[in-house]
């Protein structure tokens, strides 16, 4: 049957594979007041691009590549970079 719920479950193994992990690093390395106190307009920034953008890879480098040069100050290489 097409879209069981362990089909379901499996489309989003790697979510949560990897979010746990990333949270022990994260508390681990004490690095969350360095990622959201440095970089919150980023993250401000990614979801409105996800709001607007409909999660599209295209309509989230439209809002995050001028957030990454204008904002945070990061070189237009890496704000291209960043947004790819």
């Amino acid at each position: 049957e097409s879209g069981s719920v362990a089909e379901c479950l499996a489309s989003f193994l790697p979510a949560f594979v990897v979010w746990p992990v990333w949270a022990y690093v994260m508390q681990k390395n004490d690095l969350w007041g360095e990622a959201f106190t440095r970089f919150y307009p980023m993250s401000l920034a990614m979801v409105a691009g996800c709001l607007i953008a409909g999660s599209t890879p295209l309509g989230g480098a439209v809002v995050a590549f001028p957030t990454a040069v204008l904002i945070l100050k990061f070189d237009p290489a890496q704000g291209r970079d960043f947004a790819v």
